[in-house]
Formats: C-alpha cells, structure tokens, sequence
C-alpha cells in the first residue's frame, strides 16, 4: 500500500521544518508527500526543493492562485497511492500513523478511516485526545458533526482510499472545490454516501493550536459556509447539550474499540483471548 499525503501552502515557510520532520518519521515507507503551493512569496518553494533534493519522495506542484481545496484535489489527482489524506502546514502527524493505518486497513479492509483526534500547542506538546469512538454514517451524511453540534471530524487523523476520492460525483467533487473554507465538512458529508468511517483506536495526527489558525480566527466564516449547505441548525443551548450528550457517548464507543484492539493484540501474540482492564 502507497500513501499520498498531501500538504498546501501559502507562505508557510516557517513551518515546513515541522510537516518535513512529521512525515519524514513514519515508520512506514512507502508514501510520497506533495506539497502544493498556491503562490507563496516568503521562499517556501526554494525550501521545498532544497528538502526535495535530498528526499525523492517529496515533491513540489505549483498551482499559483488554488484555493486550498483546490490545491490539495490537484495533489491527490497528480499522486499516485492507494490511501490518501493530507496535512495542513502547520499541523502534523504521529510517527506510527502510516503503519498503523496500512495494519488496520489490511485487516478490516476499510475504505476510510480516522483515529481519536489530538491537539498540540506551539511547542509541540501533545495536550489533549479527544476519545471519538462513534461516527454514525446517517449523521454525517446530514451534516450533523460541526463545532455548533456534535464535533468536528479531524482532517489530518482521518485517511481514505483513491478508490473512495473516485466515487465522489462531479457535483460533489465541485461542491467542495467551491468552498473557501468548509471544504473538508463537504467532503467528510460526500463520502458518507459512498462508505462508512471507521474508527482506528490511535492517535494518528493532530491539530497545532498556536493562535493564527483560519479554523480559529475565520470560525464564524467558515460556519456560514457549514450551514449555507443546508444542514440542521439547533439552536445553540440545544446543540450543546446534544452535542455533550453525544461525546459521552461516542466516548464509551472508544473505550470499546480500544478493547477491542487489545483483545486482538493478546491474540496476535498467542497470548489470552481476552485483555483484562487495565
């Protein structure tokens, strides 16, 4: 199994060292990284092929004036993996991710998957997991996970295969192309129609906190576009109660899958068929 992995940017210089030291430690080696610029002027691109020159597997696509959607189709559209996800500039994945992936889609044959979403802060702390366990397809379908609702489906934890990216009409592939900014909700409510999201029991990448965000200081642009798409707006005491309601939930729904994956593990090692609790 071949990964893509895809990155925009626009003027990120300072933060490529960290998305070159994120991927360049995976455990699993099979992936190619693009990095699709949109027409930084702060020398990210003579950064990305100075670190190109000295690892094959990372390669530039210059794409002046895409919108980030539009840069990260044009990086899975020119890659050439099985699995797809991409990672913002500023974000980052575990060193296990890859390999932990390509073990738990080999074994469930999953079409798209996401782990237990993390948070780091500017000095690279991994502060908190949050414990999704529950991603019911109707829901997403409808549009039900956003900050105003049940929670947001962490881009950078969550992979797919190019079989799924195929499937997606030409309406939705347009629908997410136009977007702006909540082009990753309208992606996340396209797939579920075409397959369910599997939970892989991990953390598999996480999202920097360091206060310049655009899902933070363009948050209320950003849910204009949510809920121009039409989705259910609860009014907001009722979203956050469900909401609460629901994340308890989708908590306990970890805890099975983390069970589950270490009764697994015993068994693989011929060990009991059953972990206790720890």
């Amino acid at each position: 199994m071949k990964f893509t992995l895809v990155t925009p940017v626009l003027n990120g210089a300072k933060y490529l060292p960290r998305i070159f030291q994120s991927v360049s430690s995976q455990t699993y080696a099979d992936w190619e990284h693009l990095i699709v610029d949109g027409g930084s002027t702060d020398g990210t691109c003579d950064l990305i092929r100075d670190h190109a020159d000295k690892e094959p597997r990372i390669r530039l696509l210059e794409v002046p004036g895409s919108s980030i959607y539009e840069a990260i189709f044009a990086g899975f559209d020119t890659g050439s993996g099985d699995m797809l996800s991409w990672v913002n500039v500023d974000d980052s994945y575990t060193p296990w991710a890859l390999a932990t992936v390509r073990k738990f889609a080999g074994n469930k044959t999953a079409q798209w998957m996401t782990g237990f979403p993390g948070a780091w802060d500017s000095d690279g702390c991994l502060r908190f997991v949050r414990p999704y366990g529950l991603w019911p397809r109707s829901f997403l379908r409808h549009g039900y996970f956003h900050s105003d609702f049940l929670g947001f489906v962490q881009a950078e934890s969550t992979f797919f295969s190019r079989d799924l990216y195929t499937q997606l009409t030409t309406g939705q592939r347009q629908s997410v192309l136009r977007a702006k900014l909540a082009g990753d909700y309208l992606l996340w409510r396209a797939f579920a129609h075409h397959a369910p999201l599997k939970v892989v029991p991990s953390v598999l990448g996480g999202f920097h906190i360091h206060g310049a965000n655009r899902s933070l200081t363009e948050q209320e642009a950003y849910m204009a576009e949510v809920y121009g798409s039409g989705t259910w707006h609860p009014p907001a005491w009722l979203g956050r109660r469900l909401g609460k309601m629901f994340q308890m939930l989708s908590a306990l729904t970890a805890y099975d899958a983390m069970h589950a994956a270490d009764v697994q593990l015993q068994k693989e090692l011929g060990l009991t068929g059953d972990a206790p609790d720890q």
